[in-house]
């Protein structure tokens, strides 16, 4: 039984399965990350209309009017202040960093301008 683990463990030690140390996070990782997602893109605009049930808000702007999607992640912010996504409401002036995911607008970060 003993000849059958350390024959076992030579092979996973081949591989590069077990390596020393590897549950604190130094040798090769076994998964790959995955290639980094589209760039964040920057818009200004007026907010139009916010959605506290579905966490999403509208914007208008000179191009058009786009719908942003809030996270857990997502930081809002008025010049030194921290705000909520509860403190946005219509006629607000806001820049809102965002990016692409399943189709959706996600805000990153929402800068409260007025």
């Amino acid at each position: 039984m003993r000849t059958l683990l350390a024959a076992l463990s030579l092979s996973f030690l081949a591989q590069g399965f077990a390596v020393p140390g590897f549950a604190q996070g130094v040798g090769r990782a076994i998964f790959q990350t995955a290639a980094p997602g589209p760039s964040p893109q920057a818009q200004t605009g007026t907010v139009v209309s916010v959605d506290p049930a579905t966490m999403n808000f509208v914007c208008k702007d000179g191009e058009g009017i786009k719908r942003y999607w809030v996270t857990r992640m997502t930081g809002f912010s008025s010049g030194r202040e921290t705000v909520s996504f509860f403190g946005l409401s219509t006629g607000h002036q806001v820049e809102v960093m965002s990016h692409p995911s399943g189709g959706l607008d996600v805000a990153d970060q929402v800068v409260l301008l007025n």
